[in-house]
């Protein structure tokens, strides 16, 4: 219980470094630490959870991929409030095939972020604090909004907000109810993999992808997963 204190204590750390405090290198550095951090102590606590849902069910892939699809679907209706190109967003874009092509590197980057955002959130705090409050509803509620928080990096209220935030307490809903980290992963991914091959068309943000990569970019100013 102590050990899960800690983790939660040091995730809530890393939150409020993420969403408020100015970016540099040394804070970018803290940043990074704290994760591995994390990613150990995580790991340390709960690496049954790499497992899945024993035992495995290939069908799940399929089952997942699907699911991640249509909340995508459900994403680009919420945000941009047009059943046109919400229903063009049902059906993967052939964009995803050509980055898949040209950059795999790129994909095989936002599935291992994808991944261990799952572990560190879903599979991790989640569970850490259904243990500690015996509550389930109220840990899906509370890592929801960390993990809003973390990406979104400001309190105002809009669409995008309050769909990312209704997207991360749906993970942890399909989490509880499935306990397969690899289930989550693949809905996360397919949101990512979309909103990344899409974004010209789609006009949608990944905020787990765009704040890691603005943390990466800037070189003095300025996460995931």
């Amino acid at each position: 219980m102590v050990s899960m204190w800690i983790f939660v204590g040091l995730l809530l750390v890393y939150v409020a470094l993420m969403a408020f405090a100015p970016y540099t290198r040394s804070l970018s550095r803290v940043n990074l630490l704290l994760r591995s951090v994390l990613l150990i102590l995580g790991v340390a606590l709960n690496w049954q959870a790499f497992r899945g849902t024993p035992p495995f069910r290939p069908l799940l892939i399929p089952v997942a991929l699907i699911c991640g699809q249509l909340l995508y679907m459900v994403a680009v209706f919420a945000t941009k409030l047009s059943i046109k190109e919400a229903l063009s967003a049902a059906i993967p874009s052939a964009d995803i095939a050509t980055t898949c092509r040209r950059q795999p590197l790129l994909l095989v980057q936002y599935c291992f972020m994808v991944t261990y955002e799952e572990f560190l959130w879903r599979a991790s705090a989640q569970q850490f604090l259904e243990d500690i409050f015996t509550n389930a509803p109220s840990a899906i509620l509370m890592t929801a909004c960390l993990f809003t928080l973390l990406h979104q990096k400001k309190l105002k209220l809009n669409a995008e907000r309050i769909e990312f935030l209704v997207f991360s307490i749906i993970l942890g809903l399909i989490y509880y109810f499935t306990a397969s980290l690899l289930f989550v992963v693949l809905v996360h991914a397919m949101r990512v993999v979309n909103v990344k091959c899409r974004a010209p068309q789609s006009g949608m943000e990944s905020p787990d992808v765009a704040a890691t990569q603005t943390a990466e970019r800037e070189p003095a100013a300025g996460d995931g997963t």
